[in-house]
C-alpha cells in the first residue's frame, strides 16, 4: 500500500496524525516531500507503531533538520525500511 502526500502542507501535525492511524499498518511507501515538516514530524514518524512495514520513505524538501534525520536513522520502527529520501533538509 503506497500514500503520497506530497505538497499539502501537513506540517508537522499531519504527520503525527499518520504516524497515529492504525488503518495504515500495511503502508510500505510513505511520500511526505514538500510538507513543512521538521524534527517534530521525524520524532513522529521514527516512534510510530503502525509505519513498521514501511520500506520507502520520501521526506525531501522539508525542515527535519540533523536532529530529524537523526531520530529517523535510530528509529527502531523502521527494520524494512530500504530506500529514504531526505534531500533538501538542512541536513549537514
Amino acid at each position: 500500500m503506497e500514500l503520497n502526500f506530497s505538497a499539502n502542507k501537513i506540517g508537522d501535525e499531519g504527520a503525527k496524525l499518520i504516524a497515529e492511524a492504525s488503518y495504515l499498518r500495511n503502508l510500505t511507501k510513505l511520500f511526505l516531500d514538500e510538507n513543512e515538516l521538521t524534527e517534530v514530524s521525524g520524532k513522529h514518524l521514527s516512534e510510530s507503531e503502525f509505519l513498521t512495514k514501511l520500506t520507502h520513505l520520501s521526506l525531501s524538501f522539508n525542515k527535519l533538520k540533523e536532529e530529524g534525520a537523526q531520530m529517523l536513522a535510530s528509529g527502531k520502527n523502521f527494520e524494512k525500511l530500504t530506500h529514504i529520501w531526505l534531500e533538501n533538509n538542512d541536513i549537514k
